[in-house]
């Protein structure tokens, strides 16, 4: 069974949900724009950073897009709509 968390840091960072899956770590970010940047997984960046030892795989963003595409070399955007 997954566990969920969210995290945030003091300075703002956050990732909307993460889940915890056979000791793999899934980071999540959602987004109501119908387009996300490099800017928009800082959070996602800094949950990497902060948790090295962990195993992370690569990060999601959900968003209100209607295309998949790469947004840095570990994340990934996808519409909400994906099937």
């Amino acid at each position: 069974m997954p566990n969920f968390y969210h995290w945030r840091t003091l300075a703002g960072a956050e990732v909307d949900f993460i889940v915890e899956l056979d000791g793999m770590y899934y980071p999540i970010k959602v987004k109501m724009a119908t387009t996300v940047s490099k800017h928009d997984v800082r959070g996602i960046a800094a949950f990497k950073e902060t948790y090295p030892q962990l195993r992370i795989a690569p990060g999601i963003v959900l968003y209100a897009g209607d295309q998949c595409y790469r947004i840095t070399e570990d994340c990934v955007a996808v519409p909400w709509n994906a099937q």
